[in-house]
């Protein structure tokens, strides 16, 4: 299996771990072009996450408070779902009758905007991202097409080493404090369907960190872009889920 760049450790909401970062350094300076000239370094993109505060040595962290933000402000949790755009409703409907529950269509609406479909054939792959030893089921309304995850492996994945960029995956998939995004898993579809597909929306939560008898000493907001996408097949219709450790 390839290995999974982890540079952080997302604590879950019950449980409070160590967490340690290794951020990557860029160099800074000039560069010395051959003709002898003086020019600036080249332009980096800085990695997610990397302006957070120094982990104080033997602190422990907590992450909690995940919350998406839709772009038109509203908390589709607190609402009904008949005061939501009609573009939400009519995307609810589909979700309901694909089998998702009020809570999960909800936590979809929330999490998504721009949605739409797309028809998808018995057999057909799809992949998600987890966290190690906890695989993805069936009961999952997120996961990606192959043409998706094949973008995802150019973007985040190493070409020489195999190796994932995981905060750059959860950056990307605006990812709750409990996946790490070290763990990719494929699955197949079990019939021919019509998938509710959403672009994701930008995601916050609290980062606190926290002295050994409990102080707390820091809490800050981490964010996350999203942007990536997210699709949302029928209830329980995804089968052969498996770890995937090929390209």
């Amino acid at each position: 299996m390839p290995k999974i760049n982890s540079f952080f450790f997302y604590a879950s909401t019950t449980v409070v771990g160590s967490l340690g970062r290794a951020m990557e350094e860029r160099a800074g300076g000039a560069c010395i072009s051959g003709g002898g000239e003086v020019t600036p370094p080249p332009e980096t993109t800085p990695k997610p996450f990397s302006d957070e505060p120094e982990v104080p040595a033997g602190a422990r962290v907590s992450i909690e408070n995940f919350k998406p933000h839709r772009p038109d402000g509203l908390d589709v949790e607190r609402m009904d779902i008949s005061e939501l755009p009609p573009e939400n409703v009519e995307a609810a409907e589909q979700l309901q009758a694909a089998g998702w529950d009020l809570n999960q269509q909800k936590q979809i609406l929330n999490s998504g905007n721009g949605f739409r479909n797309a028809d998808y054939q018995e057999g057909d792959s799809m992949y998600g991202f987890s966290s190690e030893g906890w695989p993805k089921g069936a009961d999952s309304p997120y996961w990606m097409d192959e043409p998706t995850f094949q973008e995802m492996q150019t973007r985040f994945r190493d070409p020489v080493e195999g190796a994932w960029d995981s905060l750059g995956i959860k950056n990307h998939l605006a990812l709750p404090c409990y996946n790490q995004a070290n763990a990719v898993y494929r699955g197949q579809l079990t019939e021919t369907q019509s998938v509710v597909i959403s672009t994701i929306n930008p995601a916050a939560e609290n980062v606190i960190y926290q002295s050994a008898d409990g102080t707390e000493l820091l809490n800050f907001e981490r964010s996350m872009t999203g942007g990536g996408s997210q699709f949302a097949p029928a209830l329980n219709t995804m089968g052969n889920i498996a770890e995937h450790g090929g390209p």
